[in-house]
């Protein structure tokens, strides 16, 4: 089968077939460039998409993704990134083909262009070639009639006996005349004839059908482009599947790593306070007694009165704002600002931290002896009490920087240990602490902290005191007026293991290393009175004072 032999007078046919050829192939570079443009878009957003999600979320809260149905959807949607990626892969790749099939459509209009002109000169020079033995063959003709008349004309006056001798001579000199004119003509016309039908039949057989057969190849070849083409993109799609396949293998792994019963353990982990429920409020029994029994029962009552509504107090003020060290963490080293089970994971984390970087230390202390060692080596060797220098230090230089070093090891294992002594004396003062939030008129919402802010030394209660509770605290100012009774309720010393500076209201600002007397034990709400040598009294944190 070939254009050639089949496909000999399709002139126009072939050149509108061919033409429809170069243009799907141009719709298939379109086709590329929209689906390029579609990978590429698509990547970009689903890729800012991706990002502005995990961005957005873990600046919310960056704890939240501690739990394992958050981070499994971070796992999930970093796959769908790579997902995106590999449309960008994709996109590349096909845009490698762009190039190249211009380029072949450019070869294949210039080989059509050829090969169409090459047939349309052939196809002139044969209508050029019957034009010429149309021409001979009229001459031929008209010639072949003139001398018909001409012999018929001599032979009429030959027999017609009133024409004259010259007559009838000049009449055969026409006839011989004509006769000689045709002859040449008829000459002409048959060289134009053998030439004309020498030339049709090489046409046919030779010249065309080999054109025929080169617009066949050419045709061939670019459907074989249009094959390979889309097996390209193909491969392309087939390269990127096991990709795919290993996102989509990573999602569903991301997605069975889901634990509710882990994350509601993480939960009570994060949150867990460590103190314990409040107990029972005592009974008070008002009565008749002796006056002195009765003063000394009322004293106890007032104490233990004001005991309570300084807690309550204290509850209230932690539910409206937040102590001045919660917003501050870089003057709150220990995390006071945090219930006794969360501080102590805070600062396990940080003795973690510490003990890494000491870690890290004692390596870079390693490391910088070796190198001294073999400094000094090198001095002995060379007999020279010139410092040399190694790996770029001298040996000054390294006894500087090993001294350094000692120093930030002292000061980490310093660190360490403040740190870890803290974490003893929260283990004996705090475990077993009451809850400083458990009363009906603190907010549900409000969190915990392990350092309520201290109450105020002038009570000002917010809810309805009874009848019986105003005479018991109108008789509490009036035992306790005197100046001197912080004094005699003295209830031993104790020195300040920290500064504390004292903001909230009814709070005392205190040293570390003060002198301090105990006015008012710690009764489980996280504050201690105290009293300084300056006569100055007011509440302080237990952790931060030790007794003597």
């Amino acid at each position: 089968m070939n254009f050639g032999v089949h496909l000999w007078d399709q002139y126009e046919n072939l050149s509108q077939y061919t033409d429809k050829g170069i243009i799907f192939l141009e719709d298939i570079i379109k086709f590329l460039r929209g689906r390029i443009k579609i990978e590429i878009e698509y990547a970009k957003e689903l890729k800012k998409l991706v990002k502005s999600h995990i961005s957005t979320n873990k600046k919310k809260e960056d704890s939240y993704y501690t739990f394992t149905h958050a981070t499994a959807f971070i796992t999930y949607i970093k796959e769908i990134s790579d997902v995106a990626g590999q449309h960008d892969q994709i996109a590349e790749e096909l845009s490698k083909y762009e190039k190249d099939m211009n380029n072949s459509i450019n070869t294949y209009k210039t080989e059509r262009k050829r090969l169409f002109n090459r047939a349309l000169k052939e196809q002139a020079d044969l209508r050029n070639q019957i034009a010429k033995h149309d021409k001979a063959r009229k001459l031929y003709e008209k010639s072949a009639k003139e001398e018909e008349k001409a012999r018929e004309r001599y032979i009429e006056m030959e027999n017609d006996d009133l024409k004259t001798k010259a007559e009838v001579y000049n009449a055969k000199g026409i006839a011989t005349s004509k006769q000689q004119i045709c002859e040449s003509y008829k000459t002409d016309y048959a060289a134009e004839l053998k030439k004309t039908n020498d030339m049709q039949r090489t046409h046919y057989s030779i010249v065309m059908p080999d054109i025929y057969n080169h617009i066949q190849n050419m045709e061939e070849g670019r459907i074989e482009e249009v094959k390979n083409r889309l097996i390209s993109f193909m491969e392309v799609e087939k390269k990127v599947v096991p990709i795919l396949q290993r996102c989509i293998d990573g999602m569903e792994a991301c997605c069975k790593t889901i634990n509710a019963e882990k994350d509601i353990q993480t939960v009570i982990d994060l949150y867990r306070s460590g103190y314990t429920p409040n107990g029972d409020i005592e009974f008070v029994e008002y009565g008749t007694s002796t006056p002195n029994t009765t003063k000394k029962k009322n004293k106890l009552k007032a104490a233990s009165f004001i005991r309570y509504r300084f807690s309550e107090r204290a509850l209230r003020r932690l539910s409206l704002v937040a102590p001045p060290h919660q917003n501050d963490k870089k003057d709150d080293p220990f995390f006071t600002n945090l219930p006794p089970l969360q501080q102590k994971k805070k600062i396990n984390e940080k003795i973690v931290n510490f003990q890494k970087t000491l870690l890290k230390l004692n390596q870079e202390r390693s490391g910088l002896e070796k190198m001294l060692e073999v400094a000094e080596k090198g001095v002995g060797v060379e007999g020279s009490s010139t410092p040399k220098s190694h790996m770029g230090l001298s040996q000054d230089r390294m006894n500087e920087e090993l001294d350094k070093n000692r120093q930030n090891i002292e000061n980490i294992q310093s660190e360490i240990e403040k740190y870890e002594n803290f974490l003893r004396n929260i283990g004996h003062s705090k475990e077993e602490t009451k809850s400083p939030n458990l009363n009906n008129h603190t907010p549900s919402s409000v969190k915990t902290t392990s350092l309520p802010p201290p109450p105020k030394e002038e009570i000002t209660p917010t809810h309805s005191i009874s009848n019986n509770d105003s005479d018991m605290f109108e008789e509490f100012e009036e035992d306790y007026s005197d100046s001197n009774h912080i004094e005699d309720c003295s209830l031993g010393r104790a020195t300040a293991k920290y500064a504390f500076e004292g903001q909230n209201e009814g709070s005392l600002a205190i040293r570390d290393g003060e002198k301090l007397q105990i006015i008012e034990a710690d009764t489980g709400d996280g504050w201690t009175r105290v009293k300084n040598d300056s006569g100055e009294d007011g509440f302080v944190p237990t952790l931060y004072i030790e007794y003597d």
